[in-house]
């Protein structure tokens, strides 16, 4: 992971905190990924356990980036997955992967995750946060130059959204602990590669005190 330090040209004072497809599907034990760990990991009760922790640590992680984030004063705009037969894609629904389905439980934010009412939420029906969605335009109201990505799962929906965010001109800064999948392994690969070609990967504590400096800095400069 980066150190700050090193990062003087991103202004946080500008960034804004995507926070992504943390919804019962994919992260409630019984949700449709849930439901499909067990089916394929019910002999491998280690790997399971693993996975346990993986998802409490992305969780809580997430949770206190947000609250670091509303303290701060940092938009926390909300992303969330509604599919439905009209929106699917072709290789979803040729593979079988129905989730998120539109008015369903599995589509809902997971325990207490969701937007204030002074929050954003955006609806997507692909792995990126832009596409075909008005984030750009929500972003440019807000005169966002940088994004915190939290969420699931790292190797599709945040690494999608990071890939267009880097294409669009935004600084793409990941939580890595504040993301997380089922394959672990895919979950590191996916860290490096952002980390390498889209953006910077720090964790929670590093990114608390760059908005933390940033906020101080902005007061400064206004008093």
């Amino acid at each position: 992971m980066r150190d700050v330090n090193t990062l003087k040209h991103i202004d946080f004072t500008k960034a804004a905190l995507l926070v992504i497809d943390m919804q019962n599907d994919f992260v409630h034990p019984d949700g449709a990924n849930g439901r499909w760990i067990r089916q394929r990991w019910e002999q491998d009760g280690d790997k399971l356990g693993e996975f346990n922790k993986a998802v409490e640590k992305m969780v809580s992680s997430t949770r206190e980036l947000v609250a670091i984030c509303r303290a701060n004063r940092v938009p926390v705009i909300w992303i969330r997955v509604v599919l439905a037969d009209a929106t699917d894609c072709k290789f979803w629904g040729a593979e079988g992967y129905f989730l998120c389905r539109e008015g369903h439980w599995g589509s809902e934010w997971y325990d207490g995750f969701g937007p204030r009412a002074d929050e954003i939420e955006v609806l997507k029906t692909r792995h990126s946060a832009f596409h075909k969605t008005r984030l750009q335009q929500v972003l440019q109201e807000l005169g966002r130059e940088t994004l915190l990505l939290a969420g699931t799962a790292t190797h599709g929906c945040v690494e999608g959204t990071a890939r267009d965010a880097m294409a669009n001109d935004y600084w793409v800064v990941v939580a890595g602990e504040a993301c997380g999948q089922l394959d672990m392994e895919a979950h590191q690969q996916a860290l490096v590669r952002i980390n390498r070609l889209f953006g910077y990967v720090l964790d929670v504590p590093t990114i608390s005190r760059a908005l933390t400096n940033a906020a101080q800095q902005d007061t400064s400069r206004k008093g």
